[in-house]
C-alpha cells in the first residue's frame, strides 16, 4: 500500500475553550497519552454531555523530577472544571497504571461520576481507592467483556481485545448514526495464555455493517513494522530456564501481567519447583485474578515467600516485583541483600521479564550489577534463551502489520493516533493513510478538539486545544 501524506492532519495547540458538543457531532478531546507513554485520558462529547475513557498516570523520565520526589504525573483536575457538571462517567479499557493509576488522586475529591470497568479492573481500582481514599464514596460499576450498554447520550460496547493483562477491551462508542472505536492497548495474540481471544468476528461485523466514523488507536509500537512474537514464546523461554537452571530461579515482571505470571508459575511447577510470589502489588493482583477465576488451574503458591528458605535452591522459584529497578521493590531489596528476604547467589538465575520504562534504565542497571556482584546470572528483557532463541519478554502492543489488519477490517473514515510518542503517533498516522477508507489521519496535541460529523457527512475538523496542565504526584 502507498502512504498518502495529504491525509495527515498535524494538530496545532491554538488555545480553545471546552466546546458544547452538538447533536449532530461527536467531539473527541485526547488530554493525556499524547506525545508520551502514559497518563492516558480521552474525552468524548455529544449532545452537550461528556464521557471520559481511562485515567492513567505518567512516569517521570526527567532525572530532576525524580530527584524532587515526583512519583507520577496526572491530568491536573483543574483542567476538567469546565465540564464537571456535564461529565456523566468514565470507562476503563484495562487495568494498567497508565490507564487507571490517576483514579485515587481524582476520585472522590475532584470527580464523582461513575467508573465503568470489567471485574478485574474493578478489583484493582478498589484496592487503590482503599489505600488512598474512601472507597464507599466512589461509584464503580462492572460490565462484562462483550457487554453493550446505553449510558448518557452514548451506546457503548466492550469488545474483547488481547493485551498483557486480563480483560482488555476496545470501546465501540455509538452516536450520530455511526461508531467510534477506542482501541485501548492491544495486540493480536493468536492463543492468549488467559482469557478470551480478540473478538475479530465482532470487529468484522462492525466494519461490514456499521459506519466507523473514527478509530482512536494505540500508537505505542507503531514504529515497528512486523508482527511480534507471542506470549506462548515467552512461556517456552520460561520452560527452558526452569528446566536448565541448577539453582533457584527468580522472575520479575509487571504485577498486573497475570497471563505471564500464570505462564511462569505453570512452567515452574512443571519443573518440580515450589513457587512463591512477592511484592504487595503483585500479591494484590494475584488475589483479584483468583477472585475472577483466572488462576484456578494452578497448584497453590506458597503462603509466604519466606517459606522458600530451607528448600534446596533447585526447588525454588520466586515471581516478584522490581522489573524497573525500584529499590523498595522485592528484586531491588534482594539485590541489596536486605534482611528477612531469601538469599540468592552463584548458581541462581534472575530473569527480568519486562521492558524498561524510559528513564528507569539507570536504576535497572544498578540492580543488575548488584545481583551480578553476588554471582547471580541475570537474563534481561532483551535476551533470548535456548537453541530456538525464545524471548523472555514480548510487547503487548500492536505493530504496523497488526494495525493494517485491524483497520482493514473496520474501514474507518478517520484515525486519531494516541497513546504514544510523537514519532509513534506520526508513524501510526502514515500507516492509516494507506487505507482507502481513511480521509483524515490525525496526529493530535494534548487537548486537541476533534469534531466528527454524523455518518455520511465526512465532516471532520481539528480546532485548537482546550486548556490543559499536568499535576504531579509526590513521594
Amino acid at each position: 500500500m502507498d502512504i498518502h501524506p495529504e491525509k495527515i492532519v498535524l494538530a496545532k495547540g491554538t488555545p480553545e475553550i471546552w466546546p458544547v458538543p452538538g447533536d449532530d457531532e461527536v467531539v473527541i478531546v485526547p488530554l493525556g497519552g499524547i506525545g508520551e507513554i502514559g497518563m492516558n485520558m480521552t474525552f468524548y462529547g455529544h449532545k452537550g454531555r461528556w464521557i471520559g475513557v481511562d485515567a492513567g498516570v505518567g512516569f517521570p523520565s526527567d532525572e530532576e523530577d525524580r530527584e524532587r520526589g515526583v512519583r507520577a504525573t496526572i491530568v491536573d483536575p483543574l483542567s476538567l472544571e469546565p465540564i464537571l457538571d456535564r461529565l456523566d462517567g468514565f470507562f476503563i479499557t484495562h487495568a494498567h497504571e497508565d490507564h487507571i493509576g490517576a483514579i485515587p488522586f481524582l476520585w472522590p475529591r475532584y470527580l464523582n461520576c461513575p467508573i465503568y470497568c470489567t471485574p478485574f479492573a474493578a478489583g484493582l481500582i478498589s484496592i487503590k481507592l482503599e489505600e488512598h481514599a474512601d472507597l464507599e464514596d466512589v461509584d464503580i460499576r462492572k460490565f462484562a467483556v462483550g457487554e453493550r450498554l446505553t449510558h448518557s447520550v452514548f451506546d457503548i460496547e466492550a469488545i474483547a481485545m488481547t493485551h498483557s493483562i486480563p480483560e482488555p477491551v476496545a470501546l465501540a462508542i455509538r452516536a450520530c448514526d455511526g461508531v467510534i472505536v477506542h482501541t485501548g492497548d492491544w495486540k493480536m495474540e493468536p492463543h492468549p495464555i488467559l482469557g478470551t481471544d480478540m473478538d475479530i468476528r465482532r470487529l468484522t461485523e462492525i466494519g461490514m455493517n456499521e459506519r466507523v466514523l473514527a478509530i482512536v488507536g494505540d500508537s505505542t509500537n507503531a514504529e515497528r513494522i512486523e508482527g511480534m512474537t507471542t506470549e506462548a514464546s515467552v512461556k517456552r523461554a520460561m520452560r527452558h530456564i526452569m528446566n536448565e537452571s541448577t539453582g533457584a530461579v527468580v522472575v520479575c515482571c509487571f504485577a498486573s501481567n497475570i497471563p505471564r505470571i500464570h505462564a511462569i508459575a505453570e512452567e515452574a511447577f512443571a519443573s518440580g519447583r515450589k513457587v512463591a510470589i512477592a511484592g504487595r502489588s503483585m500479591v494484590n493482583a494475584e488475589a483479584v485474578a483468583n477472585e475472577c477465576g483466572l488462576m484456578n488451574a494452578l497448584p497453590y503458591f506458597l503462603a509466604d515467600f519466606m517459606h522458600l528458605e530451607g528448600l534446596d535452591q533447585r526447588e525454588k522459584a520466586l515471581i516478584c516485583t522490581g522489573s524497573q529497578g525500584e529499590p523498595r521493590a522485592i528484586l531491588g531489596r534482594i539485590a541489596r541483600g536486605r534482611r528477612n528476604l531469601p538469599a540468592f547467589g552463584p548458581g541462581d538465575t534472575v530473569v527480568i521479564s519486562a521492558k524498561a520504562i524510559p528513564g528507569n534504565e539507570p536504576a535497572i542497571n544498578e540492580c543488575i550489577e548488584l545481583l551480578r556482584s553476588r554471582g547471580v546470572r541475570v537474563i534481561t528483557g532483551e535476551d533470548f534463551v535456548g537453541e530456538e532463541k525464545w524471548p523472555v519478554h514480548v510487547t503487548g502492543h500492536a505493530t504496523q502489520d497488526e494495525i493494517r489488519t485491524l483497520y482493514s477490517i473496520l474501514k474507518p473514515l478517520a484515525v486519531v493516533a494516541v497513546h504514544g510518542t510523537q514519532e509513534g503517533m506520526v508513524e501510526h498516522a502514515l500507516v492509516a493513510s494507506e487505507l482507502s477508507s481513511v480521509s483524515h489521519a490525525i496526529v493530535p496535541v494534548a487537548g486537541s478538539v476533534i469534531r466528527v460529523g454524523a455518518a455520511g457527512t465526512k465532516d471532520i475538523t481539528v480546532q485548537g486545544a482546550v486548556p490543559f496542565s499536568v499535576g504531579e504526584v509526590m513521594d
